[in-house]
């Protein structure tokens, strides 16, 4: 199964999905876009021209929030052994702050 991922280094959405992907062990092809790829060009990619796009197979998703839902759903191991001392929460959001979790990213604390 081939999988792909179009991100910009500029995107701290797309950086998060690339950060859980290594974190995971999913492997993965990375397509870095510039200024110098077409908006039509990328548009064939994702009709909403918007990073990052990750292609699992026949599945296509836009959305960094999907994306990371995704994969918590579709690629994680059961819980890590009791020595990893930084072990993957699991879940994108947190029950109990269901609501805060999903605000957009503010980028004055980038």
């Amino acid at each position: 199964m081939s999988r792909k991922l179009y991100f910009s280094d500029a995107s701290p959405f797309a950086r998060a999905v690339r950060i859980l992907l290594h974190e995971m062990d999913v492997p993965f092809e990375g397509d870095q876009l510039n200024a110098l790829r077409s908006a039509n060009e990328f548009a064939a990619v994702n009709p909403g021209i918007t990073i990052p796009v990750f292609d699992d197979g026949q599945l296509s998703l836009f959305d960094s929030k999907v994306i990371i839902q995704y994969l918590f759903e579709t690629y994680a191991e059961p819980t890590p052994a009791e020595s990893d001392p930084v072990p993957l929460l699991g879940v994108w959001v947190r029950p109990q702050s269901k609501w805060e979790d999903l605000k957009p990213v503010s980028y004055t604390h980038l």
